[in-house]
């Protein structure tokens, strides 16, 4: 499992292990945290630890067991990191992500700023229609080597509208993370981090907890998130386990086992609500539910 060692540990943390499949049966180790979005993606700051996360980055990087995390974008944070004429830039304001990958040298592949201008210019405004060619459930791919133990961000776009109805089924962002999960698996992306409330975080974009109306003040609203989240999941984790992609251990077993981290905002980092220990508690239930053991 990858561990999380950075500049705070989390606040509240819980992990449980359940298997899914039919034919072959895959061990996925299900962590869900309370943790500061920006900490998973900042170096350090003790040398040593810093040198250890560097080497195992390196160590994985060409290899089968990739770590991944999903952020949310808005298509409002989509369009500030482009400008209408179809040249581009990167918007350098109050963007935690961006800032640590640019705080040192991309060895691997191509800048952060060299990567998200490629795919502005291949997602250009529509000159006929102005408008942009992304909608909420697009997901676009960054990679890393000098990020602490992630090589891969899948950028998940949601509109801001909708962060103020009630997440569902067969809303275009969950039909989007699921896509991104089976691109995920396909790739052999075994450590994903996903935000659990599908909110996103103020440190990596412009949108505000005002923009959320209750979403983010009612513990009943957000549990009803999240279960839509892990339901979502659950049934990729049902689908690939009828593949039975990988050859199978004793008793039928996969032998690569996966870890989903689930994130959860901690303080006020996500937009308002503060999980404590009965919130988080409650949270923890409905992990459980979903995932009996």
């Amino acid at each position: 499992m990858m561990e999380i060692r950075r500049m705070e540990e989390p606040e509240f943390s819980e992990t449980f292990t359940v298997y899914q499949g039919t034919q072959v049966r895959t061990m996925y180790n299900i962590r869900l945290l309370a943790l500061t979005l920006s900490n998973l993606f900042r170096h350090p700051r003790d040398p040593h630890q810093d040198l250890a996360a560097r080497a195992q980055t390196a160590s994985s990087l060409y290899g089968t067991k990739l770590n991944a995390m999903i952020l949310l974008v808005t298509r409002k944070d989509w369009e500030r990191w482009t400008v209408r004429a179809g040249k581009t830039r990167v918007g350098r304001k109050s963007n935690a992500f961006i800032d640590n990958c640019s705080r040192s040298t991309e060895f691997h592949f191509e800048s952060i700023e060299k990567q998200l201008e490629k795919f502005a210019g291949e997602l250009a405004p529509n000159k006929n229609e102005g408008k942009l060619r992304v909608e909420e459930g697009d997901y676009f791919i960054t990679k890393h080597s000098n990020l602490p133990l992630i090589q891969v961000v899948f950028h998940l776009i949601v509109d801001e509208d909708s962060l103020k109805n009630e997440l569902t089924t067969r809303s275009p962002v969950v039909t989007g993370y699921r896509h991104l999960l089976r691109t995920a698996y396909r790739h052999d992306v075994q450590n994903l981090t996903i935000p659990l409330l599908f909110l996103p975080d103020p440190s990596v974009s412009g949108v505000r907890s005002t923009q959320y109306s209750s979403a983010v003040t009612d513990l009943s609203i957000l549990l009803r998130r999240a279960e839509v989240v892990l339901k979502a999941t659950k049934g990729f984790m049902i689908e690939t386990g009828r593949q039975g992609r990988h050859a199978s251990g004793t008793g039928g077993v996969d032998k690569e086992s996966r870890t989903l981290q689930f994130l959860l905002p901690s303080g006020t980092s996500g937009g308002g609500f503060v999980f404590g220990e009965e919130s988080f508690s409650a949270m923890r239930d409905k992990v459980a539910e979903v995932f009996p053991a």
